[in-house]
C-alpha cells in the first residue's frame, strides 16, 4: 500500500515561435542541453485501490533561467525548504 520514490526530473518547455517576452524558451536544437532543467527528490505513494496519490519533496538542482555561471542551484541548496507536489495518478 505504501512505497518511496527516489527521483530525477530533467525536462523543460519550449516554444515554436520567439515572443520576445524575455524567457527564451524558444527550441533551437544548437541551444537543446543548456535550456534543460534539473530537479531531484523523493516521494511517499499511496495504492489505495486503482489510484495511486503521489505525495514528492522536490528540489531545483540547474535552472536554465538563472544567469550564466549561476545555473547549477547546489550552493544555494535549502533541505528545509523544498516544493511539494501532490497528484493522483502516474505522469506516464
Amino acid at each position: 500500500m505504501y512505497e518511496g520514490a527516489l527521483f530525477t526530473d530533467i525536462d523543460n518547455t519550449w516554444s515554436l515561435k520567439n515572443y520576445n517576452d524575455g524567457y527564451g524558451d524558444e527550441f533551437k536544437f544548437n541551444k537543446f542541453l543548456s535550456q534543460v532543467g534539473v530537479g531531484s527528490g523523493f516521494g511517499l505513494r499511496v495504492n489505495v485501490a486503482y489510484i495511486t496519490l503521489r505525495l514528492d519533496l522536490a528540489y531545483k538542482m540547474y535552472d536554465p533561467n538563472k544567469p550564466e555561471g549561476d545555473r547549477w542551484r547546489l550552493k544555494y541548496f535549502q533541505p528545509f525548504k523544498p516544493t511539494l507536489n501532490i497528484a493522483f495518478g502516474y505522469p506516464f
